[in-house]
């Protein structure tokens, strides 16, 4: 662990519609390990999180209409960019989160192999199929399932313990769904 802690403490911004931002309060993050500060980081505050919703849907508008091929370039492109910085996230979520750096290896790797299988399922033109036998008029019957991106997908990372945690009740989440459909 002790080589670990030689790097030098970075402040990042977050990324948003495209841009990186630097605004907002400066959190540290500490190893849970020492209790060092590894990194800074801004937080977002409201705003923020409403124009990333916003962002998210006008994203999906034009993501809709991409050919299949061209998602799963695109999805292709972020696995390649992940692996090519594996060690590097490695590092960050090992003294982030105070764990074995085995094990994020581990946790890299599953965002590379889950980015690689997205866009391997954005060019399955040719469908599922599924058997129809639910019920007695359709026994012995197949259908075929076409998935079609249907909007976008809002994820929360639930942050570890060293950062602070969002308050029980956040406004902005009871809308969340709303907004998105």
């Amino acid at each position: 662990m002790a080589d670990m802690t030689i790097a030098p403490v970075a402040t990042h911004g977050f990324f948003l519609d495209g841009k990186w931002l630097e605004e907002g309060d400066i959190v540290e993050v500490r190893a849970p390990y020492d209790g060092a500060v590894v990194g800074r980081v801004y937080q977002g505050r409201r705003e923020h999180a409403e124009a990333a919703i916003a962002a998210a849907v006008k994203a999906f508008g034009t993501t809709r209409r991409l050919p299949a091929f061209e998602r799963q370039r695109v999805l292709r492109q972020i696995a390649t960019g992940i692996l090519e910085r594996k060690e590097e996230f490695s590092r960050t979520l090992a003294q982030e989160a105070g764990k074995p750096i085995k094990t994020a290896r581990i946790e890299v790797d599953r965002s590379i192999f889950t980015f690689n299988i997205a866009a391997e399922e954005t060019v399955r033109g040719y469908g599922e199929y599924l058997p129809l036998d639910w019920q007695q008029s359709t026994a012995g019957r197949w259908g075929i399932v076409r998935r079609f991106p249907l909007g976008p997908i809002a994820g929360i990372w639930w942050r570890t313990r060293s950062l602070p945690r969002w308050p029980p009740a956040v406004p902005w989440c009871s809308n969340l769904r709303r907004r998105l459909l």
